[in-house]
C-alpha cells in the first residue's frame, strides 16, 4: 500500500465539516503514519533496512536527523515530534486539543511539508545520491548498527 492514501485519509478527515474529535483525532494518527511510512520508503529507497515493528518509530527520525540536507533533517525532526502528537491524539483521550479541527490540519500540513522533503530529496540525482553517501556511511558507523540499522 502507498502511505499517500494515509495522508489523503488524514486531509478528508481533518477538513470535512461533518468530522468532529474522533475523525480529528484519526487524522492525526494517520496523517503521522503517512510519514512514517513514507520515511521508512525514503531510507529503503536509499538502499538501508530501517528497524522493523514498533522499534523503528523513534529510530527513522535520527536517521534524518543524521543527513546534511536541511530539508530532510527538518523532515527527521518533525516526524520525532509526530510521533508524540499521534501517541497523545490516541491516548491522551482527556486532552480537548486533540479534539479540534486546528490542531489536525497543522499536523497533516506538517506531514505535507515532510512528503514534499523526501520527495523532493528523492526526485534530484544530486541530493539523492548525496544522501545515500551519507546515509549508508552512517549505518555502517557504530551508531547506525547499534541503532538497528543496515545496508540492503
Amino acid at each position: 500500500m502507498n502511505p499517500f492514501l494515509f495522508y489523503l485519509l488524514a486531509e478528508r478527515l481533518a477538513t470535512d465539516p461533518a468530522s468532529g474529535p474522533a475523525e480529528f483525532r484519526t487524522a492525526i494518527s494517520r496523517a503521522y503514519y503517512a510519514a512514517y511510512h513514507s520515511a521508512r520508503d525514503f531510507l529503503t529507497g536509499l538502499g538501508i533496512n530501517p528497524p522493523a515493528g514498533s522499534v523503528g518509530h523513534g529510530k527513522v527520525p535520527i536517521a534524518l536527523q543524521n543527513l546534511t540536507d536541511p530539508a530532510i533533517r527538518q523532515a527527521g525532526n518533525t516526524l520525532d515530534t509526530l510521533k508524540g502528537e499521534r501517541n497523545r491524539a490516541d491516548y491522551a483521550l482527556s486532552d480537548p486539543v486533540y479534539n479540534q479541527r486546528a490542531t489536525a490540519q497543522a499536523i497533516v500540513s506538517q506531514v505535507f511539508r515532510i512528503l514534499g522533503a523526501l520527495t523532493g530529496c528523492l526526485g534530484d540525482a544530486a541530493r539523492r545520491a548525496q544522501a545515500e553517501i551519507e546515509i549508508k556511511s552512517w549505518v555502517q558507523s557504530k551508531t547506525g548498527a547499534l541503532l538497528g540499522f543496515s545496508v540492503a
